[in-house]
Order: C-alpha cells, then structure tokens, then sequence
C-alpha cells in the first residue's frame, strides 16, 4: 500500500521542496540583466555586450539543463525535486528564449537541436524502463524521473510572457508544442514537415515520445487527485479495501481516499482544476491523433469514489462553481 500510493503522497509536497533548484534560475536572470546594462554604454559596445550576452545565455543554459538532468536522475530526489528541476529543464531551452525578431532559419534551428538533445534523453531513460507497466504505482528513481520529465514538459519561460504581452501576435511554443506540431502534422496527407518534426518521428524515437505524453496524463491526474485527498486520515475500512483492490489487481475492493476539499486553501483549488485540465488536454490530444490512453486502474478507482463528502454532508446543491467544474473534469477523465 505503502508503494503504491508514492505519487499521491509526494506531490503533496511539492510547492514547499524547490529553493535549491531556484538558485540557477537567478544566477541565469541577474547574468542577463548585468549584460544588459553592460549594452547600454554605445553603439559598438551595444553590439558586442550583446553578443556576448547570447552567448552567456546559452552557455547558462546548456549548463542549467545538465544541473536539472542531473538532479532528475539522483536517486537521493525526491519526486518534487524532480518535478521543479523537470521544469526548469524545459524551460531551459535556447528556443524559449527567441523573440520575433528571431532569424526564422536560427529558429528552426533551435527547435531541431532541442528535439535531437531531448529525445536523446528520453531514449535513454526509456531504454530502463518497461513502459508497457509503467503506472503512477512504480516507485523507481528511473520510473519517476520519467513521470517528473511528463509533468514538466509543457513549462514555458517567462520571457515568452514577456513577448507575448509586448506584441499579441507572438505565439509562445513549449516542447509539448513542438510535440504537438509534428505528431499532427504526421497524419495530415501533404503536409510540409519541418526537420525538428520530421527528427520527432522516428521510428526509434516515436514511440518513446508517445509513452511520455500516456504518463502525462496519469502524473497530472495524479497531482490533481493528491489535492483533493489525503492517505493520512484512511479509516481502517478504506485500508482494506485499498488492499484487497491492489492484491487482486483491481477485481475487488476499491480506493477510497478521504478528501479534503472543503478545508484545503484557494491556490490548492486552483492547482486542481490547473493539474486536471492538463491531464484532460493532453488525453483528448492522444485521441486527435488516434491513441486511446484509459487511466491507470487505482486513479480510475480513487477518482469515481471522490464526492466531495456530499453523501455524508449536507444534500444541498452546491453554488461553488470550481467545485463543479473539478466536478466535470472528473467524469471527462472517466469517460
């Protein structure tokens, strides 16, 4: 029971377990802003500092995802350092950085070299892992370093925020994105694909991917869940129940979590109904692309058995609109 209910217990913690890794996210942001005043001073100055600066910003980069890639992988990490340092190892990349002044040419070029250096990754971590059983149960530092990889792969940097408020046309991409671009371009007859896409669905590679967007959907599912409910206060009927679902594979008894929706504070909320939707976005874009992902079996159970204590608490409709909107998210992920 202990091992089977990992996820759920680590993501709790989650908000409170990052500052090390913020620590290279300041170091890269003061070293820009010190190149930018640097670029203040003239005009030739101004073209030097600022070459010097892409160069710095890149280096930093490189630097800070093999920091967070090393921080993934140790085995002493927990599951939400490994989620914080998934993050920022997306983020990471040169291709969130790029404005729409960018060279096009030098923006496909981003792309490629991301797609090549992630997919390197992923191919390696893969190759540990029986993916055919991967489920939010597995407990090994390979198997969470690969769910933190799903959860985080979406992050964006702030700059895109930045560039987007600055001029509405900018759209901002994240490796999702990316992801997003070439699996869907891959079924439409015709269609111009360009090298990042065409480097995406490889054979060897394609495969792997697709397994990191299944586990996406369970991670998030998993994160959204671990905010509604606590292992903490199981009564010794949910216990057994719990246990004789695991032991039979899920024939009999059933996960029933106490919840805790009703004490847990605003931003929680939100989190929820963030963590839900992205599990929902993510299952309905496997399904544009002809991929039926169904839910691991213990969330499945855990989230039909969520009712938010209305059997045993007052019967009047509710009027709290996010409720029922987490409410609605639940039944689109069973369904």
């Amino acid at each position: 029971m202990k091992q089977s209910s990992s996820i759920l217990l680590v993501c709790l913690a989650l908000s409170g377990a990052c500052s090390k890794v913020n620590k290279v996210e300041e170091a890269v942001t003061s070293t820009e802003k010190k190149m930018q005043e640097i670029a203040a001073n003239s005009v030739e100055t101004k073209i030097a500092a600022k070459e010097t600066a892409e160069q710095t910003k890149f280096t930093y980069s490189l630097t800070t995802r093999t920091q967070m890639l090393e921080s993934i992988m140790d085995k002493d990490s927990t599951l939400p350092i490994k989620m914080h340092s998934a993050n920022v190892y997306f983020k990471s990349f040169e291709f969130q950085q790029i404005d729409e002044h960018t060279d096009p040419n030098l923006r496909e070029v981003l792309y490629e070299e991301a797609v090549k250096e992630f997919t390197a990754v992923l191919l390696d971590l893969s190759s540990k892992i029986k993916l055919k059983k991967l489920t939010p149960d597995s407990a090994g530092n390979n198997e969470l370093a690969f769910f933190a990889l799903a959860a985080g792969i979406d992050e964006l940097h702030h700059k895109q925020s930045e560039q987007v408020k600055k001029n509405p046309k900018h759209k901002s991409i994240s490796f999702y994105g990316l992801v997003r671009s070439a699996f869907i371009k891959e079924l439409k007859i015709g269609e111009t694909m360009s090298a990042y896409e065409r480097e995406m669905i490889l054979t060897n590679q394609k495969d792997p991917m697709l397994d990191l967007i299944k586990a996406r959907v369970d991670i998030l599912t998993s994160k959204g869940l671990s905010g509604l409910t606590t292992k903490k206060k199981m009564n010794l009927g949910q216990k057994v129940k719990a246990l004789l679902f695991k032991a039979t594979f899920g024939r009999f008894g059933s996960i029933e979590l106490p919840e805790t929706y009703d004490t847990t504070d605003e931003e929680t909320k939100k989190k929820i109904v963030e963590d839900l939707g992205g599990a929902l976005k993510t299952r309905n874009f496997l399904r544009e692309i002809g991929i039926t992902k169904s839910l691991d079996g213990t969330l499945k159970s855990a989230l039909q058995n969520i009712d938010f204590n209305e059997k045993s608490g007052p019967k009047e409709k509710s009027e709290d609109k996010r409720k029922e909107l987490i409410r609605s998210q639940i039944t689109d992920l069973l369904g």
